[in-house]
């Protein structure tokens, strides 16, 4: 496993938004046409801080399938064309909830060139990286925050039925979230929309995993949505990807930043599955049993 944190400072933070959505766009669908998973073999955010001028990526490998791309994601680059930057100016749309335009192509293009050829600097190797300081947009993408953007909002349920205190739910949560990430991943590059969080609820027997995706327009796509997060069910167990999820899930070690958070157990399970607990519950057959018998539910509003 490697986690590593990496810094590149920005000036207009518009721009820099924009950049942020396409280099995470771009490691995304890199990585998925390696056969490789969100929240099984990594876990990559990126973030723009505008008040002090940089951005930066978090990631974390988790196998040795995604380590081998390790060089390339500490100095990830953009790729874009216009279509692209459309679609990344789409999920910002959404996320933002208010219209964002651009006029001069050339000049977003250049623009984006510019912080592409700009390092980035890894937390591990730097003495001090001193921030920009707040970067005020020079006019490349305009917004108007005084107008509502037309926004739907998808609300994603994946559910199970399980006893109260059943350890086997720690282990659908884990799938769950890979099911939701990576089919949200896919959404964002593919249509524009933008992943608006997670939620869990436990009542009379049922545990659910919530998702919340916006995008823009009004027209009611939840089939399509429905399809994709079935698909992607498939598409990971024919990369192998639940056998390595497993793989991590067997080996936890509390010692380690990748270890599942105690806490959220605590909170939303009520339990405390230890090491050895992992390692008794996350088999094929409670995995196989638990991607049987969830439901997936798609509502738009």
């Amino acid at each position: 496993m490697e986690s590593f944190h990496i810094f590149k400072p920005c000036g207009d933070h518009l721009v820099a938004h924009l950049y942020e959505h396409l280099v995470m766009q771009t490691m995304h669908r890199q990585l998925f046409e390696a056969g490789l998973f969100q929240a099984i073999d990594y876990q990559a955010y990126g973030i723009v801080y505008s008040d002090a001028g940089v951005m930066g990526i978090d990631a974390t490998l988790y196998t040795m399938q995604a380590e081998r791309f390790v060089a390339q994601l500490r100095q990830p680059v953009a790729e874009y064309d216009d279509a692209m930057i459309d679609c990344a100016l789409r999920q910002i749309i959404a996320e933002k909830g208010y219209p964002l335009t651009y006029h001069d192509r050339l000049a977003l293009h250049e623009a984006l060139h510019q912080l592409d050829t700009e390092p980035w600097y890894d937390a591990q190797d730097i003495d001090v990286l001193h921030c920009l300081g707040e970067t005020t947009p020079r006019g490349i993408i305009a917004q108007r925050e005084e107008w509502e953007a037309d926004v739907m909002e998808y609300t994603i349920d994946i559910s199970i039925d399980l006893e109260p205190g059943d350890p086997q739910s720690v282990v659908f949560i884990e799938l769950a979230h890979a099911i939701q990430a990576n089919t949200a991943a896919l959404l964002q590059r593919t249509y524009g929309y933008y992943n608006h969080g997670y939620d869990r609820e436990y009542t009379s027997g049922r545990y659910t995993q919530r998702q919340y995706l916006l995008v823009t327009g009004r027209e009611d796509h939840s089939a399509q949505v429905y399809n994709l997060y079935e698909l992607m069910i498939r598409m990971i167990r024919a990369q192998g990807g639940w056998q390595r999820l497993l793989e991590r899930l067997q080996t936890v070690d509390y010692r380690e930043q990748s270890a599942p958070s105690i806490v959220s157990m605590i909170d939303d399970l009520r339990m405390v599955v230890g090491a050895r607990g992992w390692r008794r519950i996350a088999t094929v057959e409670t995995l196989d049993d638990l991607l049987d018998r969830l439901t997936i539910t798609v509502v738009a509003q």
